[in-house]
């Protein structure tokens, strides 16, 4: 099925390659290509992998270090080179991944945090502190963030301190560093000196530093910056953040929620930030009048309360939850209901379900047109309010059906109505399957679910290694990506993922890799 829109956000940069006139930044949504001046060039966000880590040439090619392997540009297309595994570092024509091997050339090392390739030989940095180089230890004054070669020697950003290493002797510099150059950067946005004098800064905490004439290139979490006579921001603005929780349309238009950047709302042309409690937003949904908004912090109901966790005395129809951490939300004939850490609440009229349910940590909830009430737990599978599936629990009107009813596992993610009397439930670790009151029928194995949308007789599951369809007793692989959300508008399928926010025109036949180099706004 064809791709229809890609919105990715470029301000989470992981590092940094200068090439004569050109800069490449390795973003977590991609990669974008910028002049000397700033302009910018083009995106790449057509990688099989958008959460790029590193970036360099091997053997005269451009090659992408990712958190599913490294890629390099041929002709135009991306081809996967090395092995499948997440790459820390590109350095020296030299591709080193986390688990300390390398490639083209042969490298074994313990488990990395960073790595740079320096006179022929790799030297790795440790979880720990350690800068290994084959038989050789180095105590570091703590972890590593970033390592370059300048001037004949390594600068190592160590967190708590910097470090500079000739070969032979290790010089500590009391410098909180959170990347090296020829001036070092830190986690509060300066740039400073080997003097500890404070020569520039940005709004961001800085991961990589180049000096490109009388300037500095500043590679941060909030986008690439320039600092000389003047102080510059690259990065153009896009959707708020790229680990996308959930996904709605409110008075025409889209709405995001994402893990740890807030949410969003998009006109049509710019994406909006939108003022919530928290940067952690786990889901959003529109019940036509209202926008509600789930967080680590309360429910938003948008523009008019923040509901939280109802104090002691609180009776059925007061507003509140049953505690302040919202994780999922779902809005059915029966009304908008929401499954917060400690159990499903009726919202509007306003009833909570503390102790009518066992399990703690409700993740997924789903409010099906006949009224019934599916609500996924962490700890003991799924509670389920007007279908005979399961275990009664005492005189509630809840059930329980968990791994005593046949359930693989009691982590469930994700849930999704099916006919009445079942649903379709996505487990952490063992697949999905759907639930009746004949007990569990599973269709997929080994996958962990992130997200359901269940249409007609087509069941869309998104795991952490690609979305899925079921389909006439098929399932098919639709999509590489990390899923965490789905959301139906028209033809298109909206998919949150874990680097982006994904169109898909489900009417269309799926096209060749070619066609994902499609990218609107930026």
């Amino acid at each position: 099925m064809a791709v229809v829109a890609l919105f990715t956000n470029m301000s989470d940069v992981q590092d940094l390659y200068v090439d004569k006139e050109v800069i490449w930044a390795a973003t977590s949504g991609g990669v974008e290509i910028y002049d000397t001046d700033g302009d910018l060039l083009a995106s790449a966000s057509d990688l099989p992998s958008r959460q790029a880590t590193a970036i360099g040439m091997v053997s005269g090619d451009l090659t992408v270090g990712t958190k599913q392997g490294a890629f390099r540009l041929k002709r135009g297309d991306w081809q996967a080179v090395g092995i499948q595994q997440p790459v820390i570092a590109i350095s020296e024509g030299v591709v080193i991944y986390r688990d300390g091997s390398g490639w083209p050339l042969h490298h074994e090392a313990p488990r990395l945090v960073e790595a740079i390739s320096w006179k022929g030989q790799i030297y790795g940095f440790t979880a720990d502190g350690r800068m290994v180089q084959g038989d050789h230890e180095w105590m570091l004054p703590g972890p590593v963030s970033d390592v370059e070669v300048i001037d004949g020697e390594l600068r190592i950003a160590c967190h708590i301190a910097a470090a500079i290493f000739d070969g032979d002797h290790l010089k500590v510099l009391s410098i909180p560093a959170t990347a090296a150059g020829s001036v070092w950067g830190t986690s509060e946005g300066a740039l400073v000196s080997d003097e500890g004098k404070r020569v520039g800064g940005v709004h961001g905490a800085i991961r990589e530093v180049r000096q490109i004439d009388s300037n500095w290139v500043v590679a941060t979490d909030n986008g690439v910056w320039s600092v000389g006579a003047s102080v510059d921001r690259w990065t153009e603005d896009n959707v708020c953040g790229n680990f996308v929780t959930g996904i709605t349309q409110h008075n025409g238009q889209m709405v995001v929620g994402t893990f740890n950047d807030g949410a969003c709302r998009f006109d049509g042309t710019d994406w909006h930030e939108m003022k919530t409690p928290s940067t952690m937003v786990n889901d959003v949904v529109s019940t036509g009048d209202d926008l509600w908004i789930a967080t680590a912090e309360g429910l938003v109901q948008e523009g008019k309360a923040l509901h939280v966790a109802v104090a002691g005395g609180a009776t059925v129809g007061d507003p509140g939850t049953n505690h302040k951490g919202i994780n999922a939300l779902s809005a059915g004939p029966s009304g908008l209901w929401a499954a917060d850490v400690l159990g499903p609440v009726q919202v509007e009229p306003w009833r909570r379900y503390r102790w009518h349910v066992s399990g703690h940590s409700f993740q997924s909830i789903a409010s099906c047109p006949n009224g019934e009430v599916w609500a996924g737990s962490e700890d003991d599978g799924v509670s389920v309010f007007g279908a005979q599936v399961g275990q009664k629990k005492g005189r509630s009107k809840w059930r329980q059906f968990n791994r005593l009813d046949g359930l693989p596992e009691d982590w469930v993610m994700a849930i999704a109505c099916a006919e009445p009397g079942a649903a379709w439930v996505g487990t952490y670790r063992n697949g999905v399957g759907k639930i009746d009151e004949n007990g569990w029928h599973p269709i997929m194995e080994d996958a962990w679910v992130q997200a359901l949308l269940f249409e007609d007789d087509r069941l869309w599951i998104g795991t952490a290694d690609g979305l899925y369809l079921a389909h006439n007793d098929r399932i098919e692989k639709v999509r590489p990506d990390d899923v965490h959300t789905l959301f139906r508008d028209g033809q298109t399928l909206w998919v949150g993922t874990r680097s982006g926010l994904l169109g898909l025109d489900t009417t269309a036949p799926t096209p060749d890799a070619v066609a994902l180099q499609h990218h609107i706004g930026g």
